[in-house]
């Protein structure tokens, strides 16, 4: 599998259009589609296949969708990641704190429509009534459902994309421990863990260890996040 999956990242590395281009075709087809009719896998090695992958029912997904997201997961390796001390929340407020409007919280957005005369779009809220000469749409297609838009003009495609497109589940457990047993060398049998994640076959799939390689304590509370 990742034998596939690393030609095709390698001929996109190397002529991107042309390889993009190609890719394309197969945009109609689920990862278990191409395997099965362009590689010419058998269904029971695609479902072994998948159990040891790191999240289930990805194959379902479609095929580009999976390259792209190796490709992501291959950009992340390659040039790291960042800690940012304090938590991600210290980005975000930074950002509030350069707006000269700042976010409306706990205001829920029920209708956006055009205003003819004035060309603005009306965003109506259970709070106010406001107009905006551009808006962004940020929810889930399904919280967009809830939102009347019938007069914004949205094409038949559109709205059948809003009904139909499906996500993935994902299910992020955090646990918090004493000591980060994962650093300890007696413990891991000389192999510690200093961040990166683990997979597995069970149905915990996948382990993420978040250390940072600059603390070298493990008498400390410290969170080990899995998913699945």
């Amino acid at each position: 599998m990742k034998r596939i999956l690393d030609n095709i990242k390698a001929n996109l590395s190397q002529d991107f259009q042309n390889a993009f281009e190609l890719l394309l075709k197969y945009d109609n087809l689920s990862f278990v589609c191409y395997l099965l009719n362009i590689v010419g896998y058998p269904r029971e090695l695609i479902d072994w296949l998948e159990m040891f992958y790191e999240r289930t029912s990805v194959y379902n997904q479609g095929f580009v969708d999976v390259v792209l997201s190796a490709l992501v997961s291959d950009a992340g390796n390659e040039n790291g990641f960042l800690i940012v001390q304090g938590g991600l929340s210290i980005i975000t407020d930074s950002i509030c704190a350069l707006l000269r409007y700042k976010p409306r919280l706990n205001t829920i957005v029920t209708a956006i429509k055009p205003d003819n005369e004035s060309g603005n779009i009306v965003l109506v809220t259970n709070k106010c009534i406001k107009k905006f000469k551009h808006v962004i749409t940020t929810p889930t297609f399904k919280a967009l459902n809830f939102i009347d838009v019938s007069e914004v003009g949205l094409s038949i495609g559109k709205r059948w994309a809003l009904r139909v497109l499906n996500y993935k589940h994902h299910v992020k457990i955090a646990f918090e421990f004493k000591t980060k047993f994962w650093q300890n060398e007696t413990k891991m049998d000389s192999k510690p863990i200093f961040g990166g994640s683990t997979f597995t076959d069970l149905s915990i799939r996948r382990i993420v260890y978040p250390s940072d390689r600059n603390d070298t304590s493990i008498h400390c509370r410290a969170g080990l996040i899995s998913s699945s």
